[in-house]
């Protein structure tokens, strides 16, 4: 792979435009005129999740490759990303849907330490590359192993959590990540006037609440995401979750439901009637797998002290 260019930037959306403009003239640069707005769309994409899940600094690099330009996004969280819900009207995991769709090849991996890297390959004409992956092979491709970030299995324990609903559970976690998604935008718009936040108080303070804890407990939420989705693709009705946590994503877990219930509570006031109502709707499936991971790990904890 021979390098183009790269830049680093800050976690701040008023750099949207520098980024694109650095993507499309590295990728004319390299004779790809007639993908540069294929390559900016796709970048953007992996540049906002890298706003709104690393909260890090992050850096694009744009390199030739073999018929192509291979353009990258590396920040500093270890989370890989988990490519998009099965949800037509799902806001979150859609970015990751279209760079799938529109790339010759995509994929994540950790690395360079503390992160990751997630990137998206174009070549000069449309590819179909991905067409001869099933859906099971996409899903196992984000739903890397815990080990490299985790430092080790024996630092893990293994969790069963039989029979849940898949489509009650997927739709659970979609509503669940549009409204962090939400909620993070909020946040950065809100850094970016200090002074004169345009949100009231208690909005911001319920979205820095949740998007804390959801980040906290961000491998739980990716592997019940991600074996969700897998089994909706294999047309099973239930699924049983085998999760694999350390002792320490109990307590985070259950910050992250008290979070959740207490935003369901608050949701009246601080934001529109029907998010509420769908956060209702869900509190008995998120009751379910969060009180299982929380009993099983506290229940570990003392036996590891």
């Amino acid at each position: 792979m021979s390098a183009q260019g790269s830049r680093r930037y800050p976690p701040d959306p008023a750099i949207a435009g520098s980024v694109r403009a650095f993507v499309a003239d590295s990728i004319e640069r390299l004779g790809l005129a007639t993908r540069s707005d294929d390559a900016v769309l796709l970048a953007g994409e992996l540049v906002t999740n890298a706003m709104l899940h690393a909260h890090s600094e992050f850096e694009v690099r744009v390199a030739a490759v073999e018929d192509g330009a291979r353009v990258e996004v590396v920040d500093d969280s270890s989370t890989l990303p988990m490519a998009g819900t099965l949800s037509a009207g799902a806001l979150s995991g859609r970015g990751l849907m279209l760079v799938q769709s529109l790339s010759t090849r995509w994929g994540a991996h950790l690395g360079p330490e503390p992160g990751k890297t997630v990137w998206f390959e174009l070549s000069t004409s449309m590819a179909d590359a991905a067409a001869d992956d099933d859906l099971d092979s996409l899903l196992a491709m984000w739903d890397g192993p815990l080990d490299a970030a985790s430092g080790g299995a024996s630092e893990l324990t293994e969790l069963v959590i039989p029979d849940l609903p898949v489509q009650r559970l997927i739709a659970a976690k979609t509503h669940m990540e549009d409204l962090l998604r939400e909620l993070q935008l909020i946040l950065l718009d809100a850094d970016a006037h200090p002074h004169s936040p345009p949100y009231p108080a208690s909005l911001l303070a319920l979205a820095q609440r949740l998007s804390s804890v959801a980040r906290d407990f961000a491998e739980g939420r990716r592997q019940v995401k991600g074996q969700a989705l897998a089994a909706a693709a294999r047309g099973q009705d239930v699924v049983t979750l085998h999760l694999r946590l350390p002792v320490t994503a109990g307590a985070a877990a259950a910050r992250y439901r008290q979070a959740v219930d207490e935003a369901t509570r608050l949701a009246g006031s601080v934001l529109p009637l029907a998010t509420a109502a769908v956060l209702r709707d869900h509190a008995e499936i998120r009751a379910r797998y969060l009180g299982a991971i929380t009993d099983r790990l506290a229940a570990e904890g003392p036996r590891q002290t």
